[in-house]
Order: C-alpha cells, then sequence, then structure tokens
C-alpha cells in the first residue's frame, strides 16, 4: 500500500460493504470523494452508539506536494478535501474526526 494512502476498515464494516483487503473504496462526503486501496484490519473496530453500531475507518498516508510527483491513483488522494473548514482569525482544517461514507469503487 506504501507509499500513498490506505483506508483501514474493520472485518464488520468491510462485512456490510462487501470489502476485501486490496480493493478500491471510495471515501465521500459533500466535499469530496477521494479513492484509495481498503486494509481490513482488527485495529479498527465498531462501537456502540446507542441502540446501534457505529463504524470508524482510519484515513493513512498522504498525497505528494505536487501530483507530477506520484502516480494517479497515488495524487487523486487526499484526504484534506474531506475535512470542514474552520472560521475565524485562525482558520484551518481539524481532520482529527469527521463524517463520510464509504462504498467499493
Amino acid at each position: 500500500f506504501e507509499p500513498g494512502c490506505l483506508v483501514e476498515v474493520s472485518p464488520a464494516l468491510a462485512r456490510i460493504r462487501g470489502l476485501a483487503t486490496g480493493d478500491t473504496v471510495r471515501v465521500f462526503n459533500e466535499r469530496g470523494s477521494p479513492e484509495a486501496p481498503v486494509l481490513v484490519t482488527g485495529r479498527v473496530a465498531p462501537f456502540p452508539c446507542e441502540d446501534s453500531e457505529a463504524h470508524v475507518i482510519c484515513l493513512n498516508g498522504m498525497a505528494p506536494r505536487t501530483a507530477a510527483s506520484a502516480p494517479a491513483e497515488v495524487s487523486a488522494c487526499h484526504w484534506n478535501r474531506l475535512v470542514p473548514g474552520a472560521a475565524g482569525a485562525a482558520a484551518g482544517r481539524d481532520g482529527k474526526g469527521f463524517l463520510v461514507n464509504i462504498e467499493k469503487a
């Protein structure tokens, strides 16, 4: 998977979405939809949320500064485009947690 981006998902989410390690997934929200390979791993686990189960995915890696310095599949992966922007004097992006959906590309 390296260099480049990858998406870590739990075995439970992989079953729900029909994913296997090595599949390409699209991670998306209203701000963007980059694609990357998926890694199914026990390092990521679902958690209880009220009467349901919620899932976390880990977006790992980052694209190089210039698209010319990497293959297209690597340079197309910019997780920052999914992150909401902040307002005010210290405007920026907080990439620690935000909502996305995931599907097989």
